[in-house]
């Protein structure tokens, strides 16, 4: 039976599921900042991605919980994924621009700072 007020409580959870996927693409990208120091190595890329899998696996699953009795909805996943990729467009570019160049110059700080310890332990 179809009625209004499903297709109304429907589209609150959609919008609310947004508002989770981009809290969650806010998530990777502070994670993401989190792992500046490790460098670009792939086992520092991998933890990173587990650990954000494993959060947001768990977060979702708590959203789901309490708006759809534990059950995984499509329109839930959808709206998920489009705050996710919502957040991913706009300012998610923007930030990626600023952490990559934050990584270069920490990169070449370190590298001049390796430099001079080498030449003074020379010395």
């Amino acid at each position: 039976m179809i009625t209004g007020f499903e297709h109304q409580v429907q589209l609150s959870v959609l919008i609310k599921a947004v508002g989770m996927g981009y809290m969650l693409g806010i998530m990777f990208y502070v994670l993401k900042f989190i792992n500046i120091p490790f460098g670009k190595g792939t086992v520092a890329i991998f933890i990173r991605d587990v650990c954000f899998f494993v959060i947001s696996a768990f977060l979702c699953f708590l959203f789901s919980l309490k708006y759809c009795s534990g059950m995984m909805r499509f329109y839930v996943t959808a709206g998920e994924l489009m705050g996710f990729l919502i957040f991913h467009i706009f300012p998610g570019g923007l930030i990626s621009l600023l952490l990559h160049s934050l990584r270069e110059r920490v990169y070449r700080v370190t590298k001049m700072l390796f430099k001079c310890t080498k030449k003074s332990q020379k010395n």
